[in-house]
């Protein structure tokens, strides 16, 4: 786990809720540390209804950068006046021309994702392996790590793509990861 995914990790498991913003490429994990977040303090996600008629005290707001910035001002706003808390994650912060909200989002915590090291793509290569019980010499996996973008939605693309063309040995070869990543280009996959 590369250290801002820790520090983020660590902030969205603390005992007491509190308003931030998470920041991270598409596929980098927001949802699902929004999901702990939810999960742990008894919260529910945002899905762009009136905020005067949420109940919870704890809200998490995915993909914030796609909702409207008056809605997400109401959004923070109510939720500081009833002394709860909003996690909102973003892939980036937009041009907001709403300054009373670009000046509320500016006042919150931040964590950023950040784009995987070669390191931790071969860890998160192996843990999804290990968690489908395939079996991965080093090699292969070598092999890889060496091929793929070093992204999250590359890592889920290509683990997707694998899942689907796995051969029933459950083993991979240099040969089986070279035809699935052939099927991939033939798809456009990456892009």
């Amino acid at each position: 786990q590369c250290e801002s995914n820790h520090k983020a990790f660590i902030w969205v498991d603390k005992p007491s809720p509190g308003s931030a913003l998470i920041l991270g490429s598409e596929g980098s994990g927001k949802t699902h540390l929004a999901h702990i977040w939810a999960k742990k303090h008894g919260g529910v996600f945002f899905k762009n209804q009136n905020p005067i008629t949420l109940k919870e005290l704890c809200v998490a707001c995915d993909d914030a950068d796609m909702l409207d910035p008056e809605t997400l001002l109401r959004l923070h706003n109510i939720m500081r006046e009833r002394k709860g808390s909003v996690l909102f994650t973003m892939r980036e912060i937009p041009e907001y021309s709403l300054r009373d909200w670009s000046s509320r989002l500016n006042a919150l915590p931040r964590m950023r994702i950040f784009t995987p090291t070669q390191e931790h793509m071969r860890h998160l290569i192996q843990k999804i392996l290990q968690d489908n019980y395939i079996k991965c010499p080093p090699h292969v996996l070598e092999y890889v790590v060496a091929r793929i973008p070093y992204a999250y939605k590359a890592l889920h693309v290509f683990t997707h793509f694998l899942m689907e063309n796995l051969p029933d040995t459950k083993a991979l070869t240099t040969l089986s990861v070279r035809k699935v990543l052939e099927s991939m280009k033939t798809f456009n996959a990456w892009t």
